[in-house]
């Protein structure tokens, strides 16, 4: 599978926590189906709240510095992303995590920068 190089940071952190598997992934694109950074994968179940403090901290630090986005996580239900759910295996959940602007503010290079960078870390740190 080809990742995109600008969330490529972002995908290795989240891999190497060994509790979370990626599947899609996508750097964000001026034109076609996502402006803005996201990744979608499963997370082991008993491990969401680990996931739910990552997330967390890593809003927190951005409030911090200003930033104008913040971090969307939804969980997947077959419904919405058939392939994603329907392929997770007992014990784990689908999850989406996307970036989303403030205010109808329009992010550049810098702010996805600084949102995968600054998340990888994050997941980084709980290792």
């Amino acid at each position: 599978m080809q990742i995109d190089k600008g969330i490529l940071p972002l995908v290795e952190a989240m891999n190497a926590t060994e509790w979370i598997e990626t599947n899609s992934s996508c750097q964000g694109h001026s034109k076609g189906h996502s402006k803005h950074p996201y990744v979608e994968f499963y997370c082991e179940e008993d491990r969401v709240s680990e996931l739910a403090t990552i997330l967390s901290d890593a809003t927190s630090e951005f409030e911090e510095m200003g930033a104008p986005f913040l971090i969307d996580c939804s969980l997947l239900f077959d419904t919405c992303i058939a392939t994603n759910s329907l392929d997770a295996g007992d014990g784990w959940v689908a999850f989406h995590i996307g970036m989303v602007p403030l205010g109808g503010f329009r992010m550049d290079k810098k702010d996805k920068e600084i949102f995968i960078y600054t998340l990888a870390n994050h997941f980084y740190e709980s290792i």
